[in-house]
């Protein structure tokens, strides 16, 4: 095992199709949309806890769930993009 894959075993995991990115595993995560920044973030703070029971499980179980209508992955963009429009991360406003 060289440097680069002792310092990012997850990443050579996934390149040898031995594990799933988490982009993949949060697809399958349910979540209720939300209108409010606040509601997301606690709608956000539930769904993290199913994520992490979900990543223990084997890739297979993983792969054979369907993906959400609404997944946390969903959530994350709409957080995003409720944080942008207050242009949190400009320093013009």
């Amino acid at each position: 095992m060289d440097a680069a894959e002792k310092a990012l075993p997850r990443y050579f995991a996934i390149r040898k199709k031995e594990k799933l990115p988490y982009f993949k595993i949060i697809q399958k995560i349910s979540c209720r949309k939300q209108k409010d920044i606040e509601a997301m973030w606690a709608e956000h703070e539930k769904a993290m806890q199913e994520f992490d029971k979900l990543k223990s499980k084997s890739k297979a179980e993983i792969r054979d769930m369907e993906n959400a209508d609404y997944s946390l992955l969903d959530l994350k963009i709409d957080i995003a993009s409720k944080m942008l429009e207050s242009c949190v991360f400009c320093e013009r406003r």
